[in-house]
């Protein structure tokens, strides 16, 4: 399958392929049921900010992915019960996969350029 992606030559390069297209992935998926969101009731900016929030307590250092995302989709729901907004489960699990892979790669831009400037 590699020689199909005449492309990637080297390993840095399939980490940025990677990247980019766990980006993409995001902004689809993200915006494909955000969007209508994003100016009325900020659901989106709520996915962003607890799936940042559960990344960065310690009490969830050594917690398996799966609870991150349970606990992430309960405050979530409880967000948009606060917002009144009707959403379905499957709308929740993609604005929480959308927010990580986001979050991922602004990790790996950071990552980069950390190691770039040394």
């Amino acid at each position: 399958m590699l020689e199909q992606l005449w492309f990637i030559k080297d390993a840095e390069a399939f980490v940025y392929f990677a990247l980019a297209i766990g980006t993409v992935w995001a902004l689809i998926y993200g915006i494909r049921f955000g969007v209508k969101y994003l100016k009325d009731e900020g659901l989106w900016n709520k996915a962003q900010q607890i799936v940042r929030a559960v990344e960065q307590q310690a009490k969830f250092v050594n917690v398996t992915p799966e609870r991150k995302k349970e606990v992430a989709m309960n405050a979530l729901r409880s967000a948009a019960a606060l917002l009144k907004v009707n959403v379905t489960d499957q709308q929740l699990d993609w604005l929480i996969e959308a927010a990580v892979q986001l979050m991922n790669t602004e990790l790996g831009g950071l990552l980069e350029e950390a190691l770039e400037e040394k």
